[in-house]
Parts: C-alpha cells; sequence; structure tokens
C-alpha cells in the first residue's frame, strides 16, 4: 500500500479503497468493544487521500533531519520551526526555497527542499512553519522585482531585515 505510485491514477485509487476500508474497520471497531461509542456513527471520510509526499524539488541546500532535531542555525536562515519542546528552534535557510536548477522559482510551504526523513517530520510541514516560508518567498519575490535582481541574488541579509520589521521572529 506504502509503496504506490501516487502520481498513476490506478495506484491512488486503490490506495483510497484500501484506506476507506481501514478507516471503516477501525470505526467498527471502537463502536463496538469501546464503551461509550455505541452510538457513534461515520458521517463521512474525506473525497481525497491526502499525500504527505511524492516527489521533492533538490534544492540550493536539502534541509535534513539533523538540522532540524539539533536546531541548526543558518546565516540565511529566513524562517524557523520546532520539531519538540525539547529541540532547540531550526532556521530554514533561504537556499532550501531556491531549487538547485530552475532559475525564477521559490519554493514555498512543505514543498522546500527537503531530504526524506526531514520530510517525515511535521515541523517543517506545520501551519505556522508554512505560512513563515511563504512569507519570506513572498518578500523575496517583491525585493527581486524592486531591485531587479535574481532570486538567487536577492540580498538575504535585508530579506531577514524585512522580515523582522514586521514580526517575523528569526
Amino acid at each position: 500500500l506504502f509503496n504506490k505510485n501516487v502520481l498513476d491514477v490506478d495506484d491512488l485509487t486503490e490506495c483510497e479503497l484500501e484506506l476507506r476500508e481501514r478507516v471503516f474497520e477501525v470505526f467498527s471497531f471502537l463502536k463496538s468493544e469501546l464503551p461509550g461509542m455505541e452510538r457513534a456513527y461515520l458521517d463521512q471520510t474525506p473525497t481525497q487521500i491526502g499525500i504527505r509526499e511524492s516527489r521533492r524539488i533538490k534544492g540550493v541546500y536539502t534541509l535534513t533531519e539533523d538540522d532540524l532535531l539539533s536546531g541548526r542555525k543558518f546565516d540565511d536562515g529566513i524562517a524557523r520551526g520546532r520539531v519538540k519542546d525539547q529541540t532547540p528552534p531550526f532556521h530554514v535557510p533561504y537556499r532550501a526555497l531556491l531549487p538547485g536548477n530552475v532559475a525564477g522559482l521559490l519554493l514555498a510551504g512543505r514543498c522546500i527542499s527537503l531530504s526524506h526523513k526531514a520530510a517525515t517530520r511535521v515541523s517543517p510541514r506545520n501551519q505556522p512553519t508554512c505560512m513563515a516560508v511563504g512569507e519570506a518567498a513572498g518578500m523575496a519575490a517583491a525585493m527581486s522585482l524592486e531591485k531587479g535582481v535574481s532570486l538567487r541574488d536577492v540580498d538575504v541579509e535585508r530579506l531577514k531585515q524585512r522580515l523582522v520589521s514586521k514580526g517575523a521572529i528569526l
């Protein structure tokens, strides 16, 4: 089930059918075995399964699980996230927003350049981190246009200053 190609319509359909069966099995078990759930009912399931990851773009820098768990700081850190309360916050470097071989494009949200292990962690994909990365990407794009420079040549120090002036915590 988990080695399917989520870009193939037949594999995706098979996954959706299998997961709906599993949801119903778990619900039926809980309803019959868990006191207080006797009158519960399953109202609906999502119209489509959520896909955590499939293909990833390799950026100028690829954020690793070790970066996340160690709370790594980067000189070009434009957002931060946290794996859990026991770990220090980590930086998302601007370089992780830049595709390695595509000009004129910035990655944002859960699409940033992450290793497979880093992508399995919730923190780089959670809403606060994705919103912070999105804000930085939008501001970098605006700066690129304002200054007439490529996205790779955006002054990251100036970008960080602008983000902080708007309330970002880096």
